[in-house]
C-alpha cells in the first residue's frame, strides 16, 4: 500500500495505570472530525495513545535475538546466506510502508498542536510522544536504508512533498535527534503526571537518544575507517558521539546509581517482573494483565524451548567472575560443559543460559504444570521426543522467563524495551572512543551495573595491561584501546538476545569479518549423548513417557557434532558441513543496508520525476 494513501492509526496495546486499569475509553481514531479534533488534551491523549504500536516491539521478546552469532533459530538465517543473492532490491518493503504510515501519523499531530488554545503540561506529554514515535519510525528506516526522503507534514495524495528525493543519512539523524529533544523536553519524568506505566517518559526519549547518537557516531567513525561504500564523506562521528555523551550525562544526573538490586538473582529478576511502576532502572514497558486478557505466555514457551539456543562463541564470551576473559583466567573453566561452565563465569550467565546444574523445570512447577516428559530433564533436549521445541545448540536460554507456576500459558510479567543499563554502557562506549573515559565514568556506569550480581568490578589500568588478542571474528576491533572492546564485550554479556548484537556488528562495520565463513558451534556433544542415550539416568530424572528408543539421540540423524566435538546445529545443511560446507556470506559492499523497493522507485519517477538514488550494490 502506498504510503500516506490511506490515514491508518494502529490502536495500541499499551496499558497504564497503578494498578493496570484500562486507561482509555476510545473512539475510532480513523474518523476524527478534522474541524474540532485536537481542541482539548484528551484529544491529543487519544489520538497520541494510537502511536504507542509503533515503538513497542509485542510477542518479540525472543525473536529480538535470533539469527545472529548470539543466538541460533532452527535453520540458518536467510539474511546471513546471500552468496548467491543477484542484488536484486526487493518490490515492496513492509518497514518502508508501515514506518511512513506511522510517520505521517505522528506529523498529523504535530501539525495541529496551534489548534489547542491551553499548551496544558499534559498536551505537551502527548505532543513529546509524537516526536518520539517520529524519530523512532525514522530511526527504523535510517537503519534499514541508510538515507531516506524527509517528511515533516501530514500530507495528502495531491500535494507535492509528498515526493521528494532522499535525504543523505547525517540529515536524517540530525531529524531523529532534534525529535528526540522535541520528546525529551515536553514528556514527563517517570512516574510523574501523564508519564504513567505503559507510557513513554523523558529517561525513555533520553535513552533512545543516546542508542541514536552512538549508532550514527560510529557508523560514521568505523565506516569511515574501512573505506566502506556506506563512509559518510567528512564526518568521523565524534559529534553524534559527543550528543551521546551529553544525553548520557543529563539521564544519570537524573537516575543516579537507581538500578535493580533486588535479590541474590537480580539480574534474572529484572526480566521477569509483574509491574515495572517502582522498579529503578525500567523505563519502557509493555504491560499485561489477565483482567484485561491481555497476557504472554513466555513461561511455557521458554519451558518448551521456543527453538532458539545460545551459541558457544556467545557463552565463551562471558568473562570469569574474577573479571577476566576464559583464555587469561587463573579460573579452572570446561569449555562447553553444561554442568561446569558456569561454575566460575560472570553470575549473569547463570541468570542469562540453563545449565545443567539448574532444577529441572519440574521441581519449579510440580504438580501445577501440565504433565510432559520435557519438564523432568536437566538437559535440554534436540527432537521432539525429548522437548516439544527442541534446541539447536544445547545452551537453552532462562533470561526472560518467569518460572512462577502462576504465568503458565495465561502470564502477565510485564516486558522491558527501554531500561537504564544500556543508556550507560551507550555513554560510556562514546567516552570512550572519544578518548574521554576514566574510572569514575566506568564506575558510574559498568562498575554501577555490576554491581547488582556481585561481579568484579573493571579497572581501567587492569584491562589495558591485559595481554590478550581481540579478534575481529567476535565483534573485536584490534585496532582500538582494549578498554572499547571491553565495553563491546560488556554490552553483548548485559544487553543477550534484547536484539541490539545486530545493530552493534552493523555500526561497527564488522559484520562481514564476523560473518563471512562462519559455522556457529553448540556445546560438547558427548554430555548429550550420555544423558538422552542412558536409560538408568532418564529413569532417575522420572523421565517416564517415552521408551528408550524414542527417546535415544542418533548421529547424523538428531544431533552431530564438528570434529571438535562441538554440536554443528546445522549440520542438516550443506553450507554448514564440516569439511565442505562455505558457512554464512554477506556481501560487505551491499548488506549493510536493504536494497530501496523498486516500487517506489517507479513511483517516485512516474509521479514526480524523482530519482531514489538506490543503495550500494543493489538494482
Amino acid at each position: 500500500m502506498r504510503k500516506y494513501l490511506y490515514f491508518i492509526i494502529g490502536i495500541a496495546f499499551t496499558i497504564y495505570g497503578c494498578t493496570k486499569d484500562s486507561f482509555l475509553n476510545r473512539e475510532p481514531l480513523d474518523a476524527i472530525n478534522d474541524a474540532t479534533f485536537f481542541s482539548k488534551v484528551s484529544d491529543f491523549k487519544s489520538y497520541a495513545t494510537g502511536l504507542a504500536s509503533s515503538y513497542t516491539q509485542i510477542g518479540a521478546r525472543w525473536g529480538r535475538g535470533a539469527n545472529t552469532d548470539d543466538l541460533l533459530a532452527a535453520n540458518p538465517s536467510g539474511n546471513l546466506m546471500l552468496r548467491n543473492n543477484a542484488g536484486l532490491a526487493p518490490n515492496t518493503s513492509a518497514v518502508w510502508n508501515d514506518r511512513y504510515t506511522f510517520i505521517r501519523n505522528a506529523n498529523f499531530l504535530i501539525n495541529n498542536v496551534d489548534r489547542l488554545a491551553d499548551r496544558t503540561a499534559a498536551a505537551n506529554h502527548y505532543i513529546g510522544e509524537a516526536y518520539y514515535t517520529r524519530a523512532y519510525s525514522y530511526f527504523v528506516l535510517l537503519q534499514e536504508f541508510g538515507g531516506v526522503p524527509i517528511i515533516t507534514k501530514s500530507l495528502n495524495t495531491t500535494d507535492p512533498e509528498l515526493y521528494t528525493e532522499r535525504s543523505g543519512r547525517f540529515d536524517v539523524a540530525k531529524l531523529i535527534l532534534a525529535d528526540l529533544d522535541s520528546a525529551i523536553k515536553n514528556l514527563d519524568w517517570k512516574g510523574v503526571g501523564e508519564a504513567v506505566p505503559g507510557r513513554l517518559n523523558k529517561e525513555s526519549a533520553l535513552t533512545m537518544k543516546t542508542r541514536v547518537a552512538l549508532f550514527e557516531g560510529t557508523w560514521e567513525r568505523y565506516h569511515g575507517k574501512a573505506g566502506t561504500p556506506f563512509a559518510v564523506q567528512g564526518k568521523d562521528g565524534s559529534d553524534f558521539l559527543q550528543e551521546c555523551v551529553n544525553a548520557g550525562n543529563l539521564l544519570i544526573d537524573k537516575q543516579g546509581v537507581g538500578i535493580y538490586k533486588t535479590g541474590s538473582e537480580a539480574y534474572k529478576d529484572l526480566f521477569t517482573q509483574d509491574n515495572y511502576a517502582n522498579v529503578a532502572g525500567a523505563f519502557l514497558y509493555i504491560v499485561y494483565d489477565r483482567g484485561l486478557s491481555k497476557t504472554q505466555d513466555w513461561n511455557g514457551a521458554g519451558i518448551e524451548g521456543f527453538g532458539l539456543g545460545a551459541t558457544q562463541e556467545m557463552v565463551d564470551q562471558y568473562l570469569m567472575k574474577d573479571g577476566a576473559p576464559q583464555e587469561i583466567s587463573s579460573l579452572a573453566y570446561e569449555r562447553g560443559n553444561l554442568r561446569s561452565t558456569g561454575a566460575n563465569k560472570d553470575p549473569r550467565f547463570r541468570q542469562t543460559i540453563w545449565d545443567a546444574n539448574s532444577r529441572t523445570f519440574f521441581d519449579y512447577f510440580g504438580a501445577n504444570q501440565p504433565a510432559g516428559h520435557q519438564y523432568h530433564a536437566p538437559f535440554p533436549g534436540f527432537k521432539t521426543a525429548q522437548q516439544r521445541q527442541p534446541i539447536t545448540t544445547g545452551w537453552r536460554i532462562i533470561k526472560g522467563i518467569p518460572l512462577d507456576p502462576a504465568e503458565w500459558r495465561n502470564g502477565q510479567a510485564d516486558e522491558i524495551i527501554l531500561r537504564y543499563a544500556e543508556a550507560l554502557l551507550n555513554y560510556i562506549e562514546a567516552k570512550a572512543i572519544l578518548n574521554q573515559a576514566t574510572q569514575a565514568d566506568i564506575d558510574k556506569t559498568i562498575n554501577l551495573i555490576r554491581s547488582r550480581i556481585n561481579m568484579a568490578n573493571m579497572n581501567l589500568a587492569t584491562v589495558n595491561s591485559w595481554n590478550y588478542t581481540y579478534q575481529k571474528k567476535f565483534g573485536y576491533d584490534p585496532t582500538e584501546p582494549k578498554i572499547v572492546n571491553e565495553i563491546r564485550r560488556e554490552r553483548r554479556v548485559e544487553l543477550a538476545f534484547e536484539g541490539l548484537r545486530d545493530m552493534d556488528l552493523q555500526r561497527w562495520a564488522i559484520k562481514a569479518e564476523v560473518y563471512n565463513s562462519q559455522k556457529p558451534e553448540g556445546a560438547k556433544i558427548d554430555q548429550f549423548l550420555k544423558f538422552w542415550n542412558n536409560v538408568d539416568s532418564l529413569n532417575y530424572y522420572g523421565f517416564n513417557e517415552a521408551t528408550p528408543a524414542n527417546v535415544r539421540l542418533i548421529i547424523g540423524t538428531d544431533i552431530d557434532s564438528f570434529a571438535t566435538g562441538f554440536i554443528n546445529p546445522f549440520f542438516r545443511n550443506a553450507d554448514f558441513r564440516a569439511a565442505s560446507g562455505l558457512g554464512y556470506y554477506i556481501d560487505p559492499a551491499r548488506d549493510y543496508l536493504s536494497g530501496i523497493p523498486r516500487q517506489e522507485v517507479e513511483l517516485y519517477k512516474t509521479k514526480a520525476n524523482i530519482v531514489l538514488t538506490q543503495n550500494p550494490g543493489w538494482n
